[in-house]
């Protein structure tokens, strides 16, 4: 009997066994599930994603693109959106919105399940000139006029327009007539141009 008590006596000294419950070190981190942590800290991420599906009733969100569309949401369609990051040259839309405020159509290609495709790109304010399709729902950007129009983009007529910042630096610039002036400019003069629409010498009013 001895002999058993010196064996566990040596065991507690060992901590084989313990009288008392195991406690974490002080320097280890008890590690435990929350269901209610784990599906908040899912809904940010999804919130903080930049490309998510929706269904195709839902409103789109502002700042969003509609990049491809399938079937689901039980017959009512479905829509992968993408977060408008300007620190991508091109991004890729279906023709389901109107274009982003700050973006032009570049080029129009393929569908989305029958629907167009649009290249956009955001408006650069240091470029001379950029090339944008007069696709439906376009506008040309504040600030921008079109100095010039030809056919393109896959569109009937005359949809590839190059457009231009409206620069008061110019004692005058000679613009298409088919689209508003920028705050501040005037018409001194017009002759025929730009295929049938007409061109106008325009000048800057301090």
């Amino acid at each position: 009997m001895k002999y058993v008590k010196w064996i566990f006596s040596a065991f507690l000294a060992l901590g084989v066994f313990s009288a008392q419950a195991a406690q974490p070190a002080a320097d280890e981190t008890e590690i435990y599930y929350d269901s209610s942590v784990f599906y908040e800290n899912l809904a940010k991420a999804a919130l903080q994603s930049s490309e998510m599906s929706i269904c195709a009733n839902t409103p789109i969100p502002s700042g969003w693109i509609v990049s491809f569309i399938a079937t689901g949401c039980s017959g009512l369609g479905k829509y992968t959106i993408r977060q408008l990051d300007t620190s991508y040259l091109e991004m890729t839309m279906c023709a389901v919105q109107p274009i982003p405020v700050g973006w032009i159509v570049s080029a129009v290609q393929g569908t989305c399940q029958g629907i167009p495709q649009y290249v956009i790109r955001p408006v650069n304010p240091n470029f001379l000139e950029m090339q944008m399709c007069n696709v439906p729902s376009a506008q040309v950007p504040a600030g921008w006029v079109v100095k010039d129009i030809a056919q393109g983009c896959n569109l009937v007529g005359y949809g590839r327009w190059t457009i231009s910042p409206a620069n008061p630096g110019f004692i005058e610039m000679s613009v298409c007539a088919v689209a508003q002036l920028p705050p501040k400019w005037v018409v001194v003069s017009t002759v025929a141009g730009c295929y049938g629409a007409g061109r106008w010498t325009i000048r800057y009013v301090p």
